[in-house]
């Protein structure tokens, strides 16, 4: 302070007093009654630290008032559980009252702080606090200072009217980013950077402070800014006295080499932070550029207008696609425009480290931190301070108080649900009252609790009126397993068209989009011509990605050349040449780089590999990790530089980590157990990155034999795991090895479990790595245990082969499928009496009968007129009725239905159809076969189209799709999605009504969405449907077209029972498409059919 020395303070600052009751508070105290009168504030008790503050509620605002009687500068972290006490109390205004000087860094990050969260600050420290006195002396000055001469001093105005300061923010769409900040380090390219000036006004006077930018013109060529009237001309901000407030403006670097701009105010340059590298600015990877292309813009501004701009509705973007596509980058910049339109930002990406797993705690806490836009350690303090002050102070019995402070306890399952019971609403209330927009990043890599708890919340914000918060969701299709958590949760929120913003990413849409894209990325002038163009963009299917790869590749071939960032011809011959052929596939593009990388570069190479090993393990590493690894920094910027991995400087450290998934793909199919190369270095230098329990059971099963032999229970273990995506492909076929090379061991020590280890192993590479996968495994497997008669003992071993069996009939291998189930029938059945066998076996046997009679079926004409398919069916009913197995009782009716279904009208045996399903759901309605609950819910549906009654079918189809979510028997949940689906709109063609356009749209596309999920080879009922709705469209032309293509698939098909049926009603249907053909309802081929005569739909 100018006059109040430390010597006048003396009588407060006693440690000791005869009159305790002076001391700062009081002062304060005192201060607070001679601005706002006496029955204005109240005080609190004393809190954890010793301190004690004071709290005004008023109709007008709420006011806090903190007390800091510290000696030296005050630092952030004294003051920032104030700005977190202020937004959980519903304070609008805080006084920080400090006998010392408060830090200027400090009072700009709580300003930050309290712009986001709708608060104002008043800082009254040090030389303004002397000021602040010297206003009340009358008041306060005789009691508190009376050796002071007051009427002797004549205060001197400061030289500066305000105290400013510049912060700037580099990663604002950080999770991990608080009150503390991430603060910029590097320019990038087309990244965003958020700068924050904070003006505080030091005068006891209202004061008006103008605030610009020089060479404007200048900064709009290198830069685009948000909000830009800010750097067109000057603006004015008005202070009250001591008040303090943060103007934020976002810069997008568009240009190399440029400098960031320096605010001024009233005339005078603002400093920028000194610890922000100012160098020329670089493309540091091919990653960062804008976003390219017509289609791609159009996304960002439907997101712009039908997810943000909708005020007070909860709305969600859904971006999905396969790998390569541009999710990545649409999604950033959905943040970006998030960001610049008021919205705060709480971004889960999915490069989370394999070392720590994110667990729903993990998750809760990071929502917490930003919705309070606090950090761990401020959470921390919540905690101390309800601990010291238990119940006693009214002002910590608030719900979000002990929220905060509770989620420190919970530390098992049972804890997080106890608090997720308890505080869930009030997340979601904070949610729905504030502007946040939430966004997951790759949302298949994600637990499933996690995704369950993000589910809730949005199933809870779409029933709040009003709601301002948004959420924002990718997913790489690639990734995703059939029927998981995550698979059902895309399916239910593409469907949900009135709360879900829904875009299938599938790439650029034209050759002019791919030039656009190459031109920015690359520079490629007029290279390519545009036949060559075209011939690209069709060879690379459009993919972002893709074409990235290409130019690495020309450049490797020596026909491309970059000079000075712009791409030259080396070669045009040879250039035109590799355009023709170019490889049609990314890998063969990566195979033939990785080859030329591994020719120049012999000795560096087997690093390389190392590295990518460990890329692929543990997802991303630090810096410290490659000095660990013994890898040379400039084998890094060569990796860097041709594109196969990029680095990233965060606040903390240097990230590494592979340029795209794709890459850690082609390593991975590249390499044979591509994580035991970094597994067993780490072994040879005797360390371990991370100490997780994937990568200790991963060092178990790349162990060798002599080594480990793992238990029966150990795999039990091991299949537990919930396993990250990319990891998928090679753990499971390593499990399965595992498993397949112990079955001496581990069959001799306990039976059932290898058995039921083996078949939970053969689900796993099924839902995960698709049908070929799985059919090697069993091939393999099979072959191994042909001669192993004992198993045959087991019907764990029949459920074994029948799911084997189930699967190679879903890929049309009915014969091989026939052949395995009747082999088991034979060896473990014979011809022995049925009444020798248990209960099970007698269920099992049932179940054998009837797949063979089905497996049988798809391949014969007429099944009807084949004695073996009949015989089977009539073996299986026999057994079922035998043992009252409801069960089977119901699967035989509804098969018995089916030999029907497919039979034309004018045979009158078509009837029999209806009386065996009725009689099938007459079974389910007697209790007993409740697990066949969406088979039952199917046939609902399937009797509602046989009648022709468009709402009973349209009913019963979306009463089926409601309950797949919610049934405790719900099973290939995906399967049948894909068949309520497009029974839902067949429904509404039975009768089609032109306002039911949008639903029959929405069910169509639902229904293709589900086929290329299933990788259906069935797709020709979706083109029957979509043909007769184009049709009524009015658009015969492009009916016809489809109707084309559905007959062409139906000729590739092996189905033959179902192959004729299709082919007769397809050829109906081209009739009436193409000449107008009129019949009558009983002169159609199907049983289903338009009420109008006029076209055949599918009997699926």
């Amino acid at each position: 302070m100018e006059y109040l020395t430390e010597e006048y303070w003396k009588k407060i600052n006693a440690s000791e007093s005869d009159n305790k009751g002076i001391c700062f508070e009081k002062l304060v105290q005192d201060l607070l009654i001679a601005e706002y009168g006496k029955t204005a504030f109240q005080n609190t008790k004393h809190s954890w630290d010793g301190s004690k503050d004071f709290f005004c509620y008023s109709k007008q605002k709420n006011f806090w008032a903190e007390c800091k009687n510290y000696t030296s500068s005050i630092d952030l972290k004294v003051l920032a559980s104030t700005i977190i006490m202020a937004q959980l109390s519903e304070i609008d205004t805080v006084l920080f009252y400090s006998y010392s000087s408060i830090n200027i860094n400090t009072k700009a990050k709580l300003l930050i702080n309290a712009e986001k969260k709708g608060k104002t600050i008043y800082f009254y420290d040090d030389v303004v606090l002397e000021r602040k006195i010297f206003q009340y002396w009358d008041h306060i000055g005789e009691q508190y200072f009376p050796d002071f001469p007051y009427k002797e001093t004549s205060p001197i105005q400061s030289e500066s009217s305000f105290e400013a300061k510049c912060l700037l923010f580099g990663n604002p769409l950080d999770t991990s980013s608080s009150i503390d900040g991430y603060e910029l380090k590097h320019l990038t390219l087309f990244k965003m950077f958020e700068m924050n000036i904070c003006i505080i006004n030091k005068e006891n006077n209202c004061n008006t402070i103008s605030l610009g930018f020089k060479k404007t013109e200048y900064i709009k060529t290198y830069f685009e800014i948000y909000p830009e009237h800010i750097v067109k001309s000057k603006i004015k901000i008005f202070l009250a006295p001591y008040e303090g407030k943060n103007i934020r403006v976002w810069f997008i670097p568009i240009k190399e080499n440029c400098a960031i701009p320096h605010p001024y105010i009233n005339g005078r340059q603002l400093t920028l932070p000194k610890n922000v590298e100012f160098k020329a600015l670089e493309v540091r990877n091919k990653n960062t550029r804008r976003l390219i292309g017509q289609s791609y813009e159009q996304y960002l501004v439907d997101f712009k207008h039908n997810v943000l701009f909708e005020n007070n509705k909860f709305k969600m973007g859904i971006f999905y696609g396969n790998s390569g596509t541009g999710k990545s980058k649409l999604y950033e910049e959905c943040l970006n425009v998030s960001k610049i339109n008021g919205y705060e930002i709480i971004n889960f990406c999915s490069a989370i480290n394999t070392e720590k797993t994110m667990l729903v705690q993990d998750f809760i806490q990071k929502l917490l931190i930003a919705i309070y836009d606090i950090s761990l350690d401020a959470l921390e303090n919540i905690y101390r301070i309800l601990t010291f002050n238990g119940n006693n102070d009214p002002l910590l019995l608030q719900p979000e108080y002990r929220m905060l402070a509770d989620i420190f306890s919970v530390n098992n399952e049972t804890g997080i649900k106890n608090w997720l019971d308890q505080y869930l609403q009030l997340v979601v209330l904070k949610f729905a009252k504030s502007k946040f927009v939430i966004a997951v990043d790759n949302v298949q890599f994600f637990s499933d609790s996690i995704l369950s708890l993000i589910d809730d919340i949005c199933n809870q914000l779409n029933n709040i009126k009003p709601c301002c918060s948004k959420f924002l969701f990718t997913f790489n299709v690639d990734y995703i397993k059939r029927n998981s958590k995550a698979d059902i949760l895309l399916g239910n929120y593409t469907s949900n068209h009135v709360v879900s913003l829904v875009k299938h990413i599938k790439g650029f849409e034209n050759s002019k989009e791919c030039f656009e894209f190459l031109q920015e990325v690359f520079s490629i002038g007029d290279i390519f011509q545009e036949k060559e163009i075209k011939n690209i963009a069709e060879n690379l299917n459009q993919n972002p990605f893709y074409l990235e790869q290409m130019i690495y590749w020309l450049q490797d071939k020596h026909v491309l050349e970059q000079v000075e960032n712009q791409y030259t011809v080396k070669n045009v011959f040879l250039l035109k040449s590799l355009i023709r052929n170019i490889p049609n596939n990314v890998y063969d593009i990566l195979a033939e780089r990785w080859d030329y990388y591994k020719k120049q570069n012999d000795t560096d190479f087997e690093k390389a590999i190392i590295l990518f090993s460990a890329i692929h393990l543990y997802k991303e590493l630090e810096k410290k990790d490659i000095d660990d690894l013994h890898i040379p920094w400039d084998l890094i910027k060569d990796l860097e530089k041709i594109g196969f991995i990029t680095t990233e400087d965060t606040f903390s450290s240097i990230i590494i980590k592979f340029r795209h998934d794709l890459i850690n793909k082609f390593f991975s199919k590249m390499y044979n157990s591509f994580s035991k190369i970094i597994i067993n270095y780490e072994n040879q230098l005797n360390l371990c990155l991370r100490n997780t329990e994937l990568r200790y059971y991963l060092g178990l099963l790349y162990a060798s034999k002599t080594e480990c032999c793992l238990s029966n229970s150990q795999l039990s273990e091991i299949l537990t795991l919930q396993i990250d995506g990319r990891l998928a492909y090679e753990f499971y076929l390593l499990v399965f090895e595992k498993c397949f090379s112990s079955f001496d061991y581990n069959f001799s020590k306990d039976k059932i479990v290898w058995i039921k280890n083996m078949l939970q192993i053969i689900i796993f590479i099924h839902d995960n790595l698709g049908n070929v996968a799985m059919k090697k495994c069993a091939d393999s497997l099979l072959f191994k245990l042909k001669n192993v008669n004992e198993l045959f003992l087991y019907t764990e071993y029949g459920k074994l082969l029948l799911y084997i069996s189930e699967a190679l009939d879903s890929m049309g291998n009915y014969q091989e499928a026939v052949r395995l189930i009747k082999e088991y029938k034979d060896k473990a059945f014979g011809n022995h009496d049925i009444s020798i066998y248990t209960l099970e076996q007698n269920k099992l046997l049932s179940e054998i009968y009837n797949r063979l009679h089905v497996y049988c079926r798809h391949q014969v004409l007429i099944p009807l007129e084949n004695k073996e398919v009949m015989g089977y069916l009539k073996a299986s009913a026999k057994i079922a009725d035998d043992i009252s197995d409801a069960v089977m009782q119901y699967v035989n009716y509804s098969d018995k239905g089916y030999l029907y279904y497919d039979l034309p009208l004018s045979d009158e045996r078509h009837i029999n159809t209806v009386h065996y399903w009725m009689s099938a759901c007459k079974i389910y309605e007697g209790g007993g076969a409740e697990t066949k609950e969406l088979n039952y819910l199917r046939k609902k549906v399937q009797l509602a189209l046989l009648e022709g009654e468009t709402e009973k079918a349209v009913q019963a189809a979306e009463n089926g799709l409601a309950q797949i979510d919610f049934s405790p028997h719900a099973y290939q949940q995906t399967f049948f999605k894909w068949w309520f689906y497009h029974a839902l709109a067949e429904g509404y063609l039975l009768n089609y009504n032109v306002k039911n356009t949008a639903a029959i749209e929405n069910a169509l596309e639902r229904a293709h969405f589900y086929s290329e999920l299933l990788e259906s080879n069935k797709k020709f009922y979706y083109l029957q449907l979509r043909s007769v709705y184009m049709y009524y469209l009015g658009k015969k032309e492009r009916a016809i077209v489809l109707n084309k293509e559905a007959m062409e698939l139906v000729e590739t098909s092996n189905y033959i029972m179902k192959k004729n049926s299709v082919k007769s009603q397809l050829i109906e249907n081209n009739e009436s498409l193409c000449g107008n053909v009129s019949k009558t309802q009983h002169e159609v081929y199907s049983q289903i059919h338009t009420k109008d005569g006029l076209f055949n739909l599918p009997c699926i």
